[in-house]
């Protein structure tokens, strides 16, 4: 049986020896919203736009895809076909999915899940709708994952003294990317006014996390940073093994327990 991330969190907690706190989870599921989304909005399969193209070139760039190997991936096909302006994007696409298969299908649904939300209006409203809710109705310890980690950062700005989050805690998150920066609003980067205390942990091969650390020099200041998440499976964007690491899971329990 799967291990859900609730469960990574209670494991981390009995063997830290802590009690698990009383709270109420929930759990703002917009996954299969957004697919069905994604799928109406998508005129040509294979398509890239150019988010998508920025975002999957930096990866690229981040896991040492030269020029030399994305040339190699051409072909005859490829170069008469009416998408050869973004041949280099395809072949970047392509090795990941080929040659780091975990990482390459992760990859491909971030950049088209990223590139939805924050380019269209109709699915942000959608998602957003579907959020907002749980972060205003009042005390929470939230934590976002990804995608999550932008979607919850918008709304808690928008949000300002109508939330109070003692504890944010983003995972794996994707908020360093400057082309994610450059569609945030408002466009000054800072840590939401209803934060009290914001901590990031991302593991270094997390191609969603292309920059691990969220600091001044990367997003803003005032996040703290946990930089040393190793996951021990091959997955480096699991959640599980995010909110299971011991330094993450004492700070939410901690949170949690209002102590």
């Amino acid at each position: 049986m799967q291990e859900t991330w609730e469960d990574a969190l209670l494991s981390a907690w009995a063997a830290a020896g802590l009690e698990k706190p009383d709270y109420t989870l929930e759990m703002p599921y917009y996954a299969a919203l957004l697919a069905e989304l994604i799928c109406r909005a998508r005129s040509e399969a294979g398509f890239f736009t150019h988010l998508e193209e920025t975002l999957l070139r930096d990866i690229g760039i981040e896991k040492g895809i030269s020029e030399h190997h994305v040339r190699a991936e051409f072909d005859r096909e490829i170069a008469r076909s009416r998408l050869a302006r973004w041949q280099w994007v395809q072949g970047i696409a392509r090795i990941l999915e080929r040659d780091v298969p975990d990482i390459g299908d992760i990859a491909l649904r971030f950049v088209r899940q990223v590139d939805a939300y924050l380019t269209c209006q109709e699915i942000r409203d959608a998602v957003d709708s579907v959020v907002r809710p749980s972060i205003l109705k009042g005390p929470a310890v939230i934590v976002a994952h990804s995608l999550g980690s932008v979607i919850t950062y918008r709304l808690l700005r928008e949000a300002e003294g109508a939330a109070e989050v003692p504890l944010f805690v983003t995972l794996g998150s994707p908020l360093g990317f400057h082309a994610v920066k450059q569609y945030l609003n408002p466009p000054s980067l800072a840590v939401p006014i209803a934060v009290q205390t914001w901590l990031n942990a991302a593991d270094a091969r997390d191609c969603v996390a292309l920059y691990a650390r969220l600091d001044r020099n990367t997003f803003a200041d005032g996040i703290e940073n946990v930089a040393n998440v190793h996951h021990a499976r091959d997955n480096p964007h699991a959640i599980a093994e995010y909110i299971g690491h011991a330094t993450v899971a004492e700070r939410i329990h901690v949170a949690l327990s209002g102590s």
